[in-house]
């Protein structure tokens, strides 16, 4: 079985997850979740991945934080890959397709 891999958009290091990490991606795949938030083992900064090819999401969230408006634990990632765009939270695995839906939500916190 092939090690996964996760190259930091923050420092630029590539890493393997640790073993709790490895076992929340899999509960994930899982879950059909299309985001999750990992910490660099690096750097130490928080990076949004796409748990099924573990893609690269977005250069950094320290830009702008929007903490998610239904579990309140996570923070929102604006996700844009070749297939779709999205914002979503790491945490929950809630997304939102548009800023629209995205910002009912919060107003209704």
């Amino acid at each position: 079985m092939e090690k996964k891999r996760i190259k930091c958009p923050n420092c630029l290091n590539i890493f393997q997850p640790s073993g709790n990490d490895e076992n929340r991606i899999n509960r994930a795949i899982e879950r059909k979740q299309k985001l999750i938030m990992m910490d660099c083992p690096i750097c130490y900064k928080s990076i949004p991945i796409h748990p099924n090819d573990l893609m690269l999401l977005q250069k950094s969230r320290d830009e702008h934080i929007i903490n998610c408006p239904v579990c309140c634990e996570g923070i929102v990632s604006y996700v844009e890959d070749e297939i779709e765009k999205f914002w979503g939270c790491g945490e929950c695995g809630n997304v939102w397709f548009s800023k629209k839906e995205l910002d009912d939500a919060i107003k209704r916190v």
